[in-house]
């Protein structure tokens, strides 16, 4: 059985307040979560952040896309506040897999990401048995994390 809190009213949870749909006194179903570091507007389940639903961060960065166990997963993307953005994919909220990363003054990163650092650039091939991904060149560049600000 589905709960509603109270006429829609927001309630203390883990370190903020939660307003939605509740589930054995848990979020479960759409709902927002707040707190002092974000707003999370989406999918729950049993407690956690699993679907797809938005954060909206204190500092005006947001993510929009996937969710599991809290973390970003799947398809997403996030924006940063000086207009760098990432749309790709992500596992254990990190960059991981294929993605591309554009910077304000226009040029991109388009390749393999794993653990949020950028590791060689892709293209597509065709082959007889349809598309397949596959580096070129085997490039390596360089592997430190960076982020949006570092770049500005």
């Amino acid at each position: 059985m589905i709960e509603r809190t109270q006429d829609e009213e927001a309630i203390p949870y883990q370190h903020g307040t939660y307003q939605g749909e509740l589930k054995d006194g848990l979020p479960n179903g759409m709902g927002t979560y707040t707190c002092e570091q974000y707003t999370y507007k989406g999918f729950f389940s049993y407690g956690s952040m699993n679907g797809i639903g938005e954060i909206i961060e204190a500092n005006g960065s947001r993510y929009k896309g996937g969710f599991r166990a809290n973390q970003k997963y799947g398809q997403g993307t996030y924006t940063h506040p000086n207009g760098a953005y990432y749309v790709g994919s992500w596992e254990k909220g990190d960059r991981h897999g294929q993605g591309i990363f554009y910077l304000p003054d226009g040029s991109k990163k388009e390749g393999l990401w794993l653990e949020d650092r950028f590791v060689m650039e892709n293209r597509l091939l065709s082959r007889i048995c349809g598309w397949i991904l596959v580096p070129v060149n085997c490039q390596v560049h360089d592997t430190r994390r960076f982020s949006a600000h570092q770049m500005t």
